[in-house]
């Protein structure tokens, strides 16, 4: 059984939680178990869609930008757990961003890109 606040393991019959004090429920361990599986999935899928966006916007700079912040939020994602999604949302980012930094690059120095 576990805490719905602050996650922490309890005994079974617990009435309270014995590190912050919460008044516990029947279905507390349905509860944290719950909300820790979904911890990391927004922003899991707002990196792929921002790493998509990158890859396809021809705005430069604002590209670039985009695709970075899709690296982030992949990153963050990673760390909440979200391992599956979050390194596809990664990799879809980083193409993105490749993709807005040679477009920028371009743009910069005034050259077509064919």
């Amino acid at each position: 059984m576990f805490c719905n606040i602050c996650g922490a393991q309890l005994q079974i019959n617990s009435k309270f939680c014995t590190n912050c004090g919460n008044k516990l429920e029947e279905t507390t361990n349905y509860n944290y178990m719950h909300r820790k599986q979904q911890a990391g999935q927004g922003e899991a899928i707002a990196s792929i869609v921002l790493g998509l966006i990158a890859f396809t916007l021809p705005i430069p700079i604002l590209d670039l930008i985009i695709g970075i912040a899709g690296l982030v939020l992949a990153y963050l994602a990673k760390k909440k757990g979200r391992e599956g999604i979050a390194t596809a949302g990664l990799v879809i980012s980083i193409i993105g961003t490749m993709a807005a930094m040679i477009f920028t690059f371009y743009f910069l120095i005034g050259q077509p890109l064919v």
